[in-house]
């Protein structure tokens, strides 16, 4: 969950986005008997929403289970809606742009980092079909060939909008299934094959293979908890560590007038 906290002065509003815990599951979203799935996918994010979506367009598997441990989609993408003095803005508290083609700026003088985001970039405009303009207008910019996602007015969306559409699909067919709330704990081979998931909640899933669309720190906890799983009790895979992860906060501001452009 993400609360939202603005204040005004001279003519621009700080909008800040600070991330909270994620409500206490509820008696509601437990099981009285085992989930079954063909696939489970966990994590309702970008990759597991995708993932998901494919499965069940590719009609792949009989039973396609996507389970989410928060009570939204999005996973890092969260696009917090009607918010700001006028509440007309969209202020992205995670991913918010797709690239065109692959874009790269200098970083330093010998330096340069590079966005490239092919699979989404289809997804959204091919796949979904979704409204997009230009992040930056001006051609003289390097972030002139990155999108953001628009309505119908060409308005701010949400980058989350893509997510959202694949989790409806994915909900729709007659194929998969949706689970809210459902933080996996463990993961452990099952008595004739497969897995057994088992969730904060008190649900157990059997799934006869497993999607894992979870951040670094989650990963590393659910396998540390696992047995059967994994490569083997108290090592991980080199590749788990290879990522640093560090906490980011993002500060926005909100001008009445962009006299960078307008002047």
């Amino acid at each position: 969950d993400t609360v939202l906290r603005a204040g005004t002065m001279r003519g621009f509003t700080v909008l800040l986005a600070v991330a909270t815990a994620p409500a206490a599951t509820t008696a509601a979203d437990q099981h009285d008997e085992p989930i079954n799935c063909e696939i489970a996918v966990i994590g309702a994010g970008p990759g597991g929403a995708y993932s998901a979506f494919r499965l069940v367009e590719g009609r792949v598997s009989k039973s396609v289970c996507l389970f989410e441990q928060l009570g939204r989609v999005g996973g890092r993408v969260h696009s917090l809606r009607n918010v700001g003095p006028r509440k007309d803005l969209v202020v992205e508290t995670g991913a918010y742009r797709f690239a065109l083609n692959k874009t790269c700026a200098p970083l330093a003088s010998d330096v340069r980092w590079c966005i490239d985001t092919p699979v989404t970039t289809h997804t959204i405009v091919n796949r979904l079909g979704l409204k997009w303009k230009r992040y930056d207008p001006l051609a003289s910019q390097w972030d002139n060939w990155l999108a953001k996602i628009v309505d119908d007015q060409g308005e701010d969306r949400g980058y989350l909008t893509f997510v959202e559409q694949l989790v409806a699909l994915v909900e729709a067919s007659d194929f998969g299934r949706v689970m809210m709330r459902h933080e996996l704990e463990s993961m452990h081979l099952a008595d004739g094959g497969g897995y057994e998931l088992r969730f904060a909640n008190g649900a157990v899933a059997r799934a006869a293979h497993v999607i894992l669309n979870v951040p670094q720190h989650p990963l590393l906890r659910i396998l540390a908890r696992s047995t059967g799983v994994g490569p083997g009790p108290g090592a991980t895979a080199d590749a788990l560590h290879a990522v640093i992860a560090f906490p980011l906060m993002k500060l926005y501001v909100h001008y009445t007038d962009a006299w960078w452009r307008n002047a």
